[in-house]
């Protein structure tokens, strides 16, 4: 459990102090309660709630994720961002179809116009230690058309991690089951591939050539000559049998050698190793 437990995100590292479940809670009321009072207040006491998110470290349920996006939701619509709010507000109808705001909310038409459709979704890698959960539920599944919160939880229940993910903001970073820390989507896969595939292609290139250069040189050799040779029953006419085989598999296998690793260099650029944490409003 020791790499999970040091593996900490940089935002997480600069809280000033955990908040836990109960404190969150009390953020969320007050934020309420100021946008219900008309208070000038409320964009700041709001956005309290976004700056405490990284500094969760209990594990957040279902039904308070729903209340996040709400909260959330209505923040980005009061500051003029009303394409965030729906995607915040659809995020919330998934988690909670059964909810409406009051009569006369200013977020009340929008939020019932709110998308309830999560897909598509990409996959995480699996954590090394413990699990993630994806708005409260433990699920590898990100969704990628709406926000999400999402929590590295180790086996003993504490949260290493927590982060609010808008759609088109990187994976966190965590340590992956198999591997350091690499981002979601294959990244992992394709490493595997490109390692797997170097190793042979190096293996190859270096038999080709060495069947190349040796061929190459027993067919232009004076051993062919059956004057100079000691052995007339072993060289002759035929002492460069063996060396055109050697000359011509050699050729073909430097050749896909040479590719393959080409090839395999190539895979390992393009796999992701690791992402930062996403959660930037």
């Amino acid at each position: 459990m020791l790499p999970l437990v040091f593996f900490l995100s940089a935002a997480q590292a600069a809280c000033e102090a955990p908040v836990d479940i109960s404190q969150l809670s009390m953020m969320l009321s007050d934020a309420e309660a100021a946008f219900n009072n008309m208070d000038d207040s409320y964009a700041a006491t709001s956005q309290k709630v976004i700056d405490a998110l990284p500094c969760v470290d209990d594990v957040i349920s279902r039904e308070l994720a729903a209340r996040i996006h709400r909260e959330i939701g209505v923040l980005q619509l009061q500051t003029g961002k009303k394409d965030r709010a729906l995607l915040s507000f659809g995020a919330a109808h998934v988690l909670e179809s059964w909810y409406k705001f009051p009569e006369g909310h200013a977020a009340r038409e929008l939020y019932d116009g709110a998308s309830m459709d999560a897909s598509p979704s990409s996959l995480l890698p699996t954590p090394a230690e413990g699990n993630i959960r994806i708005d409260g539920d433990i699920s590898l599944q990100r969704p990628t058309a709406v926000p999400t919160l999402f929590q590295l939880v180790t086996p003993t229940g504490q949260v290493l991690q927590t982060a609010y993910l808008w759609p088109g903001e990187p994976d966190p970073s965590y340590e992956a089951a198999g591997a350091s820390a690499r981002s979601g989507g294959g990244g992992g896969g394709l490493r595997t591939v490109g390692t797997v595939g170097a190793v042979l292609s190096t293996g190859l290139l270096g038999a080709g050539a060495a069947l190349w250069v040796s061929g190459g040189a027993d067919y232009s050799s004076d051993i062919c000559d059956d004057t100079l040779s000691p052995n007339p029953h072993y060289y002759g006419e035929w002492c460069n049998e063996s060396a055109v085989p050697r000359l011509g598999i050699g050729r073909i296998l430097t050749i896909v050698g040479g590719v393959g690793l080409i090839g395999s260099g190539v895979t390992l650029i393009l796999s992701p190793t690791s992402v930062e944490v996403g959660g930037t409003f």
